[in-house]
């Protein structure tokens, strides 16, 4: 027997045990799981059967607050071809074109795409320079 089906046999005997003494709370407390948790199971166990009181695969993460990849290839191609453009220039100029995007959001793309820090760090260096040296 796995792991996974032993948990399972677990959660089925906590079912026999509510359904045998008639008090869900009395086996919720002998098992020490909570009544919400009980009901999950059982509403599984109703729907699928033996196979509902194993564990599901976790759920692949998202962050619902991600840049959309439309927007992300708006700020790398703007970031190409403007390169001594910083992030607040950037942003300001993508807002005019109707996408709201914070100067923190350019910058923190900028290490993800290969070469665009070292480009914007090269041409900042050079524009000091020149700068500096008149």
């Amino acid at each position: 027997m796995t792991a996974e089906q032993k948990i399972a046999h677990s959660r089925l005997t906590l079912l026999q045990l509510a359904e045998r003494l008639r008090n869900v709370s009395d086996a919720c407390r002998r098992r020490g799981v909570s009544r919400s948790q009980f009901y999950e199971y059982k509403r599984a166990f109703q729907e699928r059967g033996f196979e509902g009181l194993t564990d599901k695969p976790p759920i692949p993460k998202s962050c619902p607050h991600e840049t959309p990849g439309e927007t992300k290839e708006k700020i790398i191609r703007l970031s190409l071809l403007h390169p001594a453009w910083g992030p607040q220039r950037l942003s300001d100029y993508l807002r005019l074109e109707g996408t709201s995007v914070s100067p923190s959001t350019v910058r923190n793309l900028w290490p993800k795409f290969d070469g665009l820090v070292k480009t914007h760090a090269a041409v900042m260096a050079a524009q000091s320079r020149c700068c500096t040296a008149g």
